[in-house]
C-alpha cells in the first residue's frame, strides 16, 4: 500500500481491478449500473486495467457509455503486475471515504452498496465489511464443490451477520468494503506487506487476508454482513479438481506469511522467543506430517470418496513446506515486524485518546 488521499468527500467508490477482463465486464456492469443508491450519495467506479491486452479499456468505457450511467466513472492504468499493485492504484486515486473492492466476475445485487454504505456509515468501528457470495455456475458443478466453496469465496461467511473474529478472522476480498481511515492509520504506522500476492497465472494472494488482520490490529472490527450478497460468476476451467488443488496449495502458502498477525492479535507483542532458526523447526514438522501422510494414504484408491480430501491435505503440507523453506529466517523478521506495526498503532491510539480527553476537559472549563 502506497498512498491514500488525505482528503475525501463522504460516498462510496467501487475499484474494480482487470487484467484482459473484456469478455467478463459486461455483466459486470450491468450489475453495476442497477445499484439502487439514493440520489444523494456520491459514488463512482474506477476500473483499473492491469496491463491488459484484450481492449479491457476500451470494454470498460463503451459498457459505461452505452446510456447515462449512474454515477462518475474512470479507468486507470497499472502497469505494475500484481493485484496489490491494482488495489493500491485504485485506492490512491479514490475520490471517497469508502472502498468497495469488486472483481470482474462479481455481480453485485441491487442493494448492495447502498446497504455497505449505511453500514460503514452507521458504525464507525467496522474497518472491512464483506459479503456472502453466491455462485453462478457456466457448467453444471461436481458433487464435491459444496463441500469446498468457500475456497472459491462462495457462501456464508459465518453464522448470521457480526464481527468476524479469532482464527480466520476474515472475509473475501471480493465485495470486500473498507473504510480509507483504516487505511490511513496503517499507513501512518508504517504498514509493509508481507504475504508475497498474486500475479498472473500465479494464485499465492493472501492481500485481502493481510489487510483484514491489519485492520483488527489497528483496533478496527471485521464484519460480515449476511444481506450483502454478490453473484461470483465461475467458468467451467476454474471448478475442476486442478484449479482447487491450485488453490488449496495458495491459500495455505499464504497462512504462512500471515501467521505473525495471529500470534500478535493473540496477545504475543514481544517475538523475542522466536529465534533465527525457528524456522527449522517448523520444516522439520511440515516433512513429518507430509511423511506420514504418505505413507497411510499411498494405498487410497482414486475411486474412494475421501481420495480427494486426502489429496488436498497433501497440497496443504506441501505448501507450507514450501512457504517455510523460502521463508526461513524471514519469518522471525516479520513476527517482529508486525510486533513493532502494533506497538505504534497503540501508540498512536494513546495519543489520540489523550488528545481528544484533553480536548473535551477544556470545553468543560469553557
Amino acid at each position: 500500500m502506497s498512498s491514500v488521499r488525505a482528503e475525501e468527500e463522504t460516498g462510496i467508490s467501487v475499484v474494480l481491478c482487470c487484467r484482459n477482463s473484456s469478455a467478463r465486464l459486461p455483466e459486470t456492469v450491468r450489475h453495476l449500473r442497477a445499484q439502487r443508491l439514493d440520489a444523494g450519495t456520491l459514488w463512482e467506479v474506477i476500473f483499473v486495467d492491469n496491463g491488459s491486452t484484450d481492449g479491457t479499456a476500451e470494454t470498460a468505457i463503451r459498457e459505461c457509455s452505452k446510456k447515462e450511467f449512474p454515477a462518475p466513472f474512470r479507468v486507470t492504468e497499472q502497469p505494475v503486475p500484481g493485484s496489490r499493485a491494482a488495489a493500491e492504484k485504485g485506492v490512491e486515486v479514490s475520490s471517497h471515504d469508502f472502498i468497495t473492492f469488486v472483481d470482474d466476475d462479481n455481480w453485485l445485487d441491487p442493494g448492495y452498496l447502498p446497504l455497505a454504505y449505511h453500514l460503514m456509515r452507521m458504525d464507525p468501528s467496522i474497518g472491512v465489511l464483506g459479503g456472502r457470495g453466491v455462485p453462478v455456475f457456466e457448467e453444471e458443478p461436481p458433487a464435491w464443490f459444496e463441500r469446498y466453496r468457500q475456497c472459491f469465496a462462495v457462501g456464508s461467511q459465518r453464522e448470521g451477520s457480526g464481527e468476524v473474529e479469532g482464527v480466520p478472522g476474515v472475509v473475501y476480498g471480493a465485495g470486500m468494503t473498507v473504510r480509507k481511515a483504516a487505511l490511513r492509520r496503517l499507513l501512518a504506522a508504517g504498514f509493509e506487506s508481507l504475504v508475497p500476492g498474486r500475479k498472473g497465472k500465479r494464485l499465492t494472494g493472501g492481500e485481502d487476508n493481510e489487510l483484514c488482520l491489519a485492520v483488527r490490529l489497528a483496533g478496527y472490527r471485521v464484519c460480515y454482513e449476511e444481506r450483502l450478497v454478490f453473484r461470483h460468476f465461475l467458468p467451467a476451467s476454474r471448478v475442476n479438481v486442478d484449479y482447487l488443488m491450485r488453490l488449496t496449495r495458495a491459500i495455505h502458502f499464504s497462512a504462512v506469511y500471515l501467521d505473525p498477525y495471529y500470534r500478535v492479535l493473540a496477545g504475543d507483542r514481544d517475538p523475542a522467543d522466536v529465534k533465527n532458526y525457528y524456522w527449522l523447526k517448523r520444516v522439520l514438522k511440515a516433512a513429518r506430517r507430509l511423511l506420514v501422510h504418505e505413507l497411510r494414504n499411498r494405498r487410497l484408491p482414486r475411486e474412494s470418496p475421501e481420495y480427494l480430501e486426502r489429496q488436498r491435505v497433501r497440497q496443504k503440507l506441501l505448501a507450507r513446506l514450501e512457504a517455510w523453506l523460502f521463508l526461513r529466517d524471514g519469518y522471525a523478521a516479520h513476527c517482529r515486524q508486525v510486533a513493532d506495526l502494533k506497538r505504534r498503532l497503540d501508540a498512536a491510539r494513546s495519543r489520540t485518546t489523550s488528545k481528544d480527553d484533553s480536548g473535551k476537559r477544556n470545553r468543560e472549563c469553557l
